[in-house]
């Protein structure tokens, strides 16, 4: 898979299914509202924790799993592996432990809106 590190991929791959319960997608999404109630409250001790990015982050898997039935399974499949990264806290990086926090997560999601082509959704990756 092209656009990220090679160890990042399996991990990625692992989490990718396409789900039809209404009730595991608005699990996906108080995940994602959990990472970032805790994000901010890591930051509070640890100035290094990047919650902006953290933010960017919720906010497109909150957006993809909005419009997650606009897509085919393929692309589901791909949104749900994007979700689950940001949302698992045990991916192959600790965001909360490096200043490039969540790296891993926005290349993983830019490579996910890429395949969607939602270009104009695009995170840094500084």
């Amino acid at each position: 898979m092209p656009k990220f590190p090679s160890d990042v991929a399996p991990s990625f791959k692992a989490m990718c299914e396409t789900i039809t319960d209404e009730a595991k997608l608005q699990e996906l999404r108080e995940a994602v509202q959990a990472v970032l109630v805790e994000t901010r409250q890591q930051a509070e001790e640890n100035a290094v924790v990047d919650v902006d990015r953290c933010e960017e982050l919720a906010e497109t898997c909150l957006y993809l799993l909005e419009h997650y039935h606009d897509f085919g399974p393929k692309q589901q499949a791909l949104i749900i592996g994007a979700v689950r990264y940001f949302a698992v806290t045990d991916d192959p990086f600790d965001d909360g432990m490096f200043a490039s926090g969540f790296f891993d997560d926005c290349k993983i999601m830019n490579y996910v809106l890429e395949q969607l082509g939602i270009e104009d959704r695009y995170l840094k990756t500084r």
